[in-house]
């Protein structure tokens, strides 16, 4: 495995793990006061939890296992997001900083794919 692909996969492990948790805690914060976007999240942590299971079917068969350091930061990072930035944002600054994950997660997924092209 080319060195920039270990890390790119690392790198997702993380920002995976990240969207995810950090989706479900905001979900959970917003489940009065908007409940259409609170829906939306949970789905959105669904297929970061989906995507993670698959990653780990493929990494494991070439040696690259994403717990417990990969995945243990990434859930750190969004138990700071959570309980730092979001409590302190109106909603709609808080779902558009949320948006930045998937931005994150979808970014590295195209340069995990251009990785493999070479």
């Amino acid at each position: 495995m080319h060195p920039a692909e270990h890390r790119g996969l690392r790198e997702l492990y993380v920002t995976a793990r990240q969207l995810r948790d950090h989706w479900r805690a905001l979900a959970g914060r917003l489940a009065a006061a908007a409940a259409e976007q609170a829906a939306l999240l949970r789905d959105g942590s669904d297929v970061a939890r989906a995507l993670l299971g698959e990653l780990e079917s493929v990494t494991a068969a070439r040696g690259l296992h994403g717990r417990p350091a990969a995945q243990g930061f990434g859930a750190r990072l969004a138990s700071v997001h959570s309980t730092l930035l979001d409590t302190s944002l109106e909603i709609n600054q808080a779902l558009r900083f949320a948006a930045l994950d998937v931005v994150h997660v979808v970014t590295l997924l195209d340069y995990l794919a251009a990785l493999a092209r070479v």
